[in-house]
């Protein structure tokens, strides 16, 4: 088993946009979900507390295994959502444990 952490913040100019953003991660990370038999266990939520130190967004997978984290890697979706989101975010963390 293979949890994958995505963490994301915004630019402070996009932090208007934090609301679509979420709505749009839940969307695409939960068609990935039901596309690929294994993931496990999907995780979209949203910073509920100000601080510069906090990042904005979490995104949570559970992969059955290696090949499904190389699979989410390339899919169609994933590959938008890095489109969508690279040039309104300040800085992004994945680990993968």
């Amino acid at each position: 088993m293979i949890t994958h952490y995505l963490l994301l913040k915004l630019k402070e100019e996009c932090a208007s946009e934090r609301g679509e953003l979420f709505e749009l991660a839940k969307e695409l990370f939960g068609k990935i979900a039901d596309d690929l038999v294994g993931i496990k266990d999907l995780s979209v939520q949203a910073n509920c507390i100000e601080r510069d130190s906090n990042m904005d967004m979490l995104v949570k997978f559970r992969f059955e295994d290696r090949k499904i984290l190389d699979e989410y890697l390339k899919h169609p979706l994933h590959l938008k959502f890095i489109e969508l989101t690279h040039m309104k975010t300040s800085k992004v963390i994945t680990i993968d444990v």
